[in-house]
C-alpha cells in the first residue's frame, strides 16, 4: 500500500526555542522531584552524615528555579506560538515548583531565622522563650497564671507567675520555698516535658508574685550537678 509523501519540509511545524524552553522547565520540575524523593527515600534506608543534605537541596532548588524561569518565558510564546506544545508544560513546570514553595515558605522562613541565629545554647533558650511567649498569658491552675518566660545567659529560664489570691500572712517566702522547691526539681527530673531542659543541662527558675507584684518566692531546679540548684 502507498503512503503519501511525507509533507515538504517548509510546511512542518518546527518547535520554536518557546517550545524547547517549556520541555526544559518540565523535564527540570521532574528531575527535581524525583531527586529530592529518592534521596528521602535512601535517608530513610539508612543513615547519611548530614553535609549530604545541603547539596541535594541546592541541587533541587536550581532545578526547580530553572523549571519556574524556564516555564515563564515559554508561557509568553504562547501568544505568537499558539499553546499546543507549549501550555501545558509550561503551567506543570514553573506551578508545581512554585505551589510547594509556597507551602513551604513559613518553615523556611523559620528555618532561615533560628540558622541565622546561631545553635548555641542561649540563642535556642531565646527561640523558646519567644515562642512560649506567644502563648502567654496562660493559666496553670485556678490559682496560678504563667505571665511570660524569659531567656537569661549561662543556660538559665525564668517563668514568671502570678498567684490570686494569695494570704501573705499564711506563709512566708522562706517556708514557699521550701514547700515549692522539691516539688518543682521532681517534676524538672521526671517529666516529659522537662526532658529537652535536661538533655541541654538546662536550669529553670520559677518566680511567684501576688497580683500587686510583689515577690513570694524563687525556686531554681536544674541539673543535680549546677550550682544552681536550690
Amino acid at each position: 500500500m502507498d503512503t503519501p509523501p511525507p509533507l515538504p519540509a517548509e510546511s512542518r511545524v518546527q518547535p520554536t526555542v518557546f517550545h524547547r524552553l517549556a520541555n526544559l522547565s518540565l523535564c527540570a520540575m521532574l528531575a527535581g522531584f524525583i531527586i529530592s524523593a529518592c534521596f528521602r527515600a535512601l535517608s530513610s534506608a539508612m543513615t547519611l552524615a548530614p553535609h549530604y543534605d545541603r547539596p541535594i537541596t541546592m541541587m533541587t532548588g536550581f532545578l526547580w528555579v530553572l523549571g519556574i524561569v524556564t516555564g515563564v518565558v515559554a508561557f509568553c510564546g504562547i501568544f505568537r506560538h499558539g499553546a499546543k506544545g507549549i501550555l501545558m508544560k509550561s503551567l506543570f513546570g514553573a506551578g508545581v515548583p512554585l505551589i510547594f514553595v509556597g507551602l513551604a515558605m513559613p518553615a523556611t522562613l523559620k528555618a532561615f531565622r533560628m540558622a541565622r541565629e546561631g545553635g548555641s545554647l542561649d540563642a535556642q533558650l531565646k527561640i523558646i522563650e519567644r515562642e512560649s511567649n506567644k502563648n502567654a498569658p496562660l493559666r496553670i491552675d485556678e490559682l496560678t497564671m504563667l505571665d511570660r518566660l524569659e531567656a537569661k545567659p549561662n543556660g538559665l529560664l525564668v517563668y514568671f507567675y502570678t498567684v490570686t489570691p494569695f494570704d501573705r500572712s499564711a506563709t512566708t517566702q522562706e517556708e514557699f520555698e521550701q514547700r515549692m522547691a522539691p516539688t518543682l526539681q521532681e517534676f524538672y527530673e521526671t517529666s516529659p516535658k522537662t526532658e529537652p531542659f535536661r538533655k541541654m543541662k538546662v536550669s529553670l527558675e520559677h518566680r511567684y508574685h501576688d497580683s500587686a507584684g510583689e515577690l513570694i518566692g524563687a525556686i531554681t531546679v536544674g541539673p543535680r550537678d549546677s550550682d544552681d540548684v536550690k
